[in-house]
């Protein structure tokens, strides 16, 4: 993840933004930063057309909290990037890209199969407190639980990202396979936040197979047994869906994950 964040800043900000003097750089410096991203030509891979709006939105969030941290020390007396506009979305129903039921049946098929990541050079800390370096080495894995049950739930219930990082455990009907869509996560002013939707018709009740219901008991077993072993170090928010110390996940993991 960082990788690709420092990638973003050597090649896609820093060349247009990294001549200003903090103190310099104006909203609309930053808001022609992002318009020139929609033109044609702008995309790296020489593919036709701008960049898409979540692309720049990622752009966006990435220099809003660089620029957060330069007000934190005191660098800058307002972040420029809070009174921008990044380009929204089009919501026109021919754009909205779905699985058919044969490529949902493969995609779901596929989240049980193994397949090889490879780690490159790192350092690490032994139990003395010693750092020490590991080479570059592969392993076999597959697709945590916890993402099967949430791309299940994706797909069998049409969940959006922020409704379902925003699922807790009391939205479960076991008894009568059931999820109770009440909430939803998003991203606002950087910081990560859950509340109701913004419309009546978006809380609803949706009925799942008896199949998932099972795979989602078995990941709340997964789940019980991951918070006794890390005791106090887990923090027990109650979401299905979490970090390693039971935080509520981050917002942009599903997509990194996918």
């Amino acid at each position: 993840m960082e990788e690709k964040y420092t990638k973003v800043i050597k090649i896609k900000i820093l060349p247009v933004l990294g001549h200003y003097k903090l103190s310099k750089l104006k909203p609309i410096d930053i808001q022609s930063f992002y318009n020139s991203l929609t033109k044609d030509g702008a995309r790296a891979d020489g593919k036709s057309g701008g960049y898409s709006p979540a692309t720049i939105q990622r752009y966006h969030n990435i220099l809003r909290n660089m620029l957060k941290t330069a007000l934190q020390w005191q660098m800058i007396d307002s972040n420029p990037c809070d009174r921008v506009t990044t380009p929204k979305a089009d919501r026109s129903c021919d754009d909205v890209k779905f699985f058919t039921p044969e490529q949902a049946v493969i995609f779901l098929s596929a989240l049980d199969e193994e397949y090889t990541v490879t780690y490159k050079p790192h350092g690490r800390i032994d139990d003395t407190g010693k750092p020490y370096n590991v080479g570059e080495y592969t392993k076999t894995v597959t697709v945590p639980l916890q993402f099967k049950v949430l791309y299940n739930i994706a797909l069998f219930g049409g969940l959006r990202k922020g409704e379902l990082l925003a699922l807790t455990w009391d939205d479960i009907d076991y008894k009568n396979n059931t999820i109770s869509i009440n909430k939803s996560t998003t991203v606002l002013h950087g910081k990560q936040i859950t509340k109701a939707p913004k419309t009546h018709s978006s809380i609803r009740t949706i009925t799942i197979p008896q199949s998932l219901t099972e795979l989602i008991k078995q990941y709340r077993k997964a789940q019980a047994a991951e918070r006794l072993r890390l005791g106090s170090y887990w923090h027990n928010t109650n979401y299905l869906f979490t970090q390693a110390n039971g935080e509520q996940m981050n917002y942009y993991t599903p997509y990194h994950s996918f």
